[in-house]
C-alpha cells in the first residue's frame, strides 16, 4: 500500500516544525465563510474532546488573506510522529483498527444507537500511532452538524446521494466502522489487484476485530459489508467520488 511520508490531505496542505503539524487549506473561501469555518472547527475540536477517541490536540486556527477578498484557513494540530496506520505491518494494522473500532463503539449518540453525536472521518490514513495510540490527526473540514442534525456540505456533490454517502460514512457508528475497516485493507495500487483482491477470501480478519458488546443491528451491518467483500461500499464511495469529479 503506497503513502507519501508527508501526507498532504484533499482539503489541506501540511508542513511539520516545532512539534507541530501545520495545515492549510488549499481552497479559499469570503471572508464570512472563512471565519464561520474556523469557528466550526475549533468547536468540532471542542466536541471530539469529549468523546473516546484520541485525537491530535489543536494549537492554533487562523484565517489568513490569499487574493483580494478571498482568505484561506490555516491551523496546527500537535505532530503524531508515528506511522499512518496504513503503514503498519499487517498485525499491528489489525490491532490498531481493532482499538479504533472499540473507540468508535463507545462514541456517543443521538436519535438511535447508530448515529453519532459528533460525525468523524476515520479513514485509517487520517489516524496515526502516537503515545495513546492510533490518533486521529485530521480534523478538517470540521463536521458539526446542523441544528436538524444533518452534516455539513462536504466537497461538491450536495445532491441526495453524496449527501446520504457522507452521513452513512462519517456520521453512523456502523457507516464509520466500515470505512475503517475497508480503508485498512491492503488492495494494491491498481485497479486489477484491487479486483483480484476482492475476489479472495483474504478479509476475514475484520469480523475478528469487531468490539465485543457491539449493538446487534449495528454488528449485522457491519458483517454484511465483510460478507460481500465490502462492493456494496466500494461502489458507493466510487459513486460518490464520480460526483466529486464531474
Amino acid at each position: 500500500m503506497t503513502v507519501d511520508a508527508v501526507e498532504a490531505g484533499r482539503h489541506i496542505d501540511v508542513s511539520f516544525d516545532n512539534g507541530l503539524a501545520h495545515k492549510l487549506t488549499r481552497n479559499s473561501f469570503p471572508v464570512s465563510a472563512a471565519n464561520q469555518l474556523a469557528d466550526d472547527l475549533i468547536t468540532y475540536d471542542a466536541q471530539l474532546a469529549e468523546e473516546p477517541v484520541p485525537v491530535a490536540r489543536l494549537e492554533y486556527v487562523d484565517v489568513v488573506p490569499n487574493q483580494g477578498r478571498w482568505f484561506r484557513i490555516a491551523h496546527a494540530v500537535t505532530h503524531v510522529e508515528g506511522p499512518s496506520v496504513v503503514q503498519l505491518p499487517d498485525e499491528e494494522r489489525r490491532l490498531a483498527v481493532a482499538t479504533m473500532l472499540s473507540d468508535i463503539a463507545a462514541m456517543s449518540t443521538f436519535r438511535g444507537a447508530n448515529r453519532l453525536r459528533v460525525p468523524i472521518d476515520a479513514r485509517a490514513e487520517n489516524y496515526h500511532v502516537g503515545p495513546d495510540g492510533p490518533t486521529l490527526v485530521d480534523i478538517f473540514p470540521p463536521l458539526n452538524r446542523r441544528a436538524d442534525g444533518s452534516l455539513p456540505i462536504i466537497g461538491v456533490s450536495p445532491g441526495f446521494v453524496g449527501r446520504r454517502f457522507q452521513e452513512w460514512t462519517m456520521g453512523t457508528k456502523s457507516g464509520v466502522m466500515t470505512r475503517v475497516l475497508s480503508s485498512a485493507i491492503d488492495r494494491g495500487d491498481t485497479l486489477g489487484s484491487q479486483l483480484r483482491h476482492i475476489g479472495k477470501e483474504a478479509d476475514d480478519w475484520c469480523y475478528d476485530v469487531l468490539p465485543t458488546g457491539l449493538d446487534p443491528k449495528i454488528q449485522r451491518r457491519v458483517r454484511r459489508q465483510i460478507a460481500t467483500r465490502f462492493v456494496p461500499y466500494l461502489t458507493a464511495a466510487r459513486v460518490h467520488l464520480m460526483l466529486e469529479n464531474r
